[in-house]
């Protein structure tokens, strides 16, 4: 499992550094300058480093074995919609935060659409007894899973 966990981020490292060396060949479509209120970068940078993760992503599945590689593709099919949505809003700025976050969401239930799983229990006497109820359970995993691609975007 390590030798798959260190090529899997071997190729993102690749891919992402091919990225940065190619940004004067896509840099105009793919890359922001430095104006911005939350800009502290120099220089034209690319923002399409989701493309290196989702490629790394891929590679891990095709390492780990018909076994596990089931679920992974079921998952990564499920992150296709936010992660299209945060491609063409690096490429284009102009896709809202809005339909970012529904996409997010949406790819959480689709992920639990594909696989059944979500969050049915937080160890907190009361909401464990509501997130019983599988349609509450899958709005907290999708509200959830929005909350974390929030944090890290």
């Amino acid at each position: 499992m390590t030798i798959i966990v260190v090529t899997t981020m071997f190729v993102s490292l690749l891919l992402c550094a091919m990225i940065v060396l190619t940004r004067g060949w896509h840099g105009q479509l793919t890359a922001n300058g430095t104006a911005g209120v939350q800009t502290v970068h120099q220089g034209m940078i690319p923002r399409i480093g989701g493309v290196a993760i989702i490629l790394g992503l891929v590679t891990a599945t095709l390492l780990i074995g018909p076994v596990d590689s089931d679920l992974m593709w079921l998952l990564l099919l499920a992150v296709l919609p936010a992660w299209f949505f945060g491609i063409a809003e690096d490429i284009s700025g102009g896709v809202s935060t809005r339909l970012r976050l529904l996409a997010t969401m949406g790819s959480a239930l689709i992920a639990w659409w594909l696989t059944g799983y979500g969050i049915y229990r937080v160890d907190l006497v009361g909401v464990d007894s509501l997130l019983g109820f599988t349609p509450i359970a899958l709005v907290f995993t999708m509200f959830a899973v929005a909350g974390v691609a929030c944090v890290f975007h």
